[in-house]
């Protein structure tokens, strides 16, 4: 059976770049989904926490000052 999982990223209301942190975390959520047949809810929280981290450094990396 397939997993059932919704992602809705919407950004940051008027932050630079929020669509870009948009996509990065439905893709990491996307591939998480693709090479993992279950879903525990703490490994998902984990995903999460991770994709956040590398948006933090990405923006840090290519956004900052703007």
């Amino acid at each position: 059976s397939e997993l059932g999982l919704w992602v809705v990223a919407d950004g940051m209301g008027g932050h630079c770049a929020g669509d870009i942190a948009s996509q990065m975390l439905v893709d990491k959520i996307a591939r998480y989904a693709k090479d993992n047949k279950t879903t525990h809810i703490d490994e998902l929280r984990g995903v999460i926490q991770q994709a956040n981290k590398e948006i933090f450094d990405y923006a840090k990396e290519h956004l900052e000052g703007k």
